[in-house]
């Protein structure tokens, strides 16, 4: 979360490999994991940032359905809107792919 307040809005590439790496890992726990989808979402707030979205994505659909059910993986959700703060009309695409994911999760 640091590097999410420290950087946020600057849409600093390093920040964005640092924080890539770890949703690319398969074996981090959910609680890094979402709140590093917030940070990204810090970092590129109303960038619309099409890589950073389909990384919080695959993190999304890499998860269980437990971990799913767990309040804390709302916040990958949130991580996603961030990157289209103020920007709807660039959202179609991804809201199809988030239509995907079944209401229950």
């Amino acid at each position: 979360m640091g590097l999410g307040l420290a950087y946020a809005g600057s849409q600093n590439e390093q920040v964005r490999g640092i924080l890539m790496h770890v949703l690319a890992e398969g074996k981090t726990p959910l609680v890094v994991v979402a709140f590093t989808a917030i940070s990204l979402g810090l970092v590129f707030v109303g960038s619309c940032n099409e890589d950073v979205a389909q990384e919080i994505i695959f993190a999304l659909m890499d998860r269980s359905e437990s971990d799913l059910a767990d309040p804390l993986a709302r916040f990958l959700p949130l991580g996603l809107g961030l990157l289209y703060l103020g920007k709807q009309d660039s959202v179609e695409a991804t809201a199809e792919v988030s239509k995907t994911f079944n209401e229950n999760n």
